[in-house]
């Protein structure tokens, strides 16, 4: 019972620091961009990065 209870906790702290991280760097991104001397992607170059990072590639 424990377990499961600390399985579930985790899973949810993970979530809600998963939001935390992605609201980040969605407020930073040019400063990141800029840092990284990289172009601002396309939001379809977005969407397929966001894609394969999803998927673990």
């Amino acid at each position: 019972m424990t377990a499961a209870v600390a399985q579930r906790r985790a899973a949810l702290a993970a979530g809600a620091y998963a939001e935390l991280v992605e609201a980040t760097v969605d407020l930073h991104l040019d400063r990141l961009h800029s840092r990284l001397a990289e172009p601002r992607p396309s939001p379809q170059q977005g969407r397929a990065l966001t894609e394969r990072l999803r998927r673990g590639l």
